[in-house]
């Protein structure tokens, strides 16, 4: 365990050192100075790329300790295929608000954004709601572009073939839907004949069933607009009823009643 740590840092020492070099002959900065990086223990899990980060970088150093223990984790949503911020931030060991501020840190177009990134809250199951942003496969490379050092790159390779293979999935299932042999092509067409010729049908009876009632809707129709001037007989005559079937209906519900001695009915 020793001498692989002892391996590491000599590798590490001399990256660093070929890069503090370049970085001393553009900035005039001294290689001591570079080289005490070294002294920090915290940086000695990952050395970045780029020994100052843009406000978009997010170097090896912000990765916590431990290594990527899962598997890339990418999702369809609707047609597309997503990678949800938590589920990136998890895989390279970053803390997930991280994530997100890289996100909105992002220098792309308003146009690209709202194509590649979909910002979203959930409620966990302490009842806490949280941030969560989808990306497509477009969008995770531009964010992850500024992920830098070794073990971001081999992640990134890894995220980056677990979208391809779920391409690769989807494209198989889509092309064994369709038929291989002239006898499937015939199975399916007979199947669409089937479908299409029970829809009609479905179309036909509801037609006819319009058709049927369109009488009785025009009646009902004139009777609501009708706006009191239509006598009891000529609404039974109306709605093909007999005025007595009608009168009998109306006073079984007490919409109507006769007075003791009286001749004519009363509205109530």
């Amino acid at each position: 365990m020793q001498n692989a740590l002892r391996e590491r840092l000599a590798r590490l020492y001399w990256v660093s050192t070929d890069r503090t070099r370049d970085i001393s002959r553009r900035r005039g900065s001294s290689l001591q100075a570079h080289l005490a990086a070294f002294s920090n223990p915290s940086r000695q899990r990952g050395i970045s790329d780029h020994p100052e980060s843009s406000e978009n970088e997010m170097t090896e150093t912000d990765m916590q300790p431990g290594g990527a223990d899962r598997q890339p984790i990418v999702r369809l949503v609707g047609d597309q295929l997503r990678a949800d911020s938590r589920d990136v931030a998890a895989y390279f060991r970053k803390d997930h608000k991280n994530v997100l501020q890289a996100i909105t840190n992002l220098h792309c177009s308003p146009r690209f954004r709202g194509l590649n990134f979909q910002p979203f809250k959930i409620n966990d199951l302490t009842g806490e709601t949280t941030s969560h942003v989808t990306m497509t496969k477009d969008g995770f490379a531009f964010l992850v572009m500024g992920f830098t050092g070794p073990a971001a790159a081999v992640f990134k390779e890894a995220y980056i073939e677990r979208f391809n293979a779920m391409e690769a999935e989807l494209r198989n299932r889509a092309a064994a839907a369709l038929p291989q042999t002239f006898a499937e092509a015939l199975r399916l067409a007979a199947d669409k004949a089937e479908e299409n010729e029970r829809l009609s049908g479905q179309v036909r009876q509801q037609a006819e069933r319009i058709a049927f009632q369109a009488p009785k809707v025009e009646a009902y129709k004139r009777i609501a607009e009708a706006d009191g001037s239509m006598c009891i007989t000529e609404a039974a005559k109306n709605l093909q009823l007999r005025p007595t079937d009608l009168f009998k209906h109306l006073r079984t519900r007490a919409w109507i009643y006769r007075r003791a001695g009286a001749r004519e009915d009363l509205g109530y």
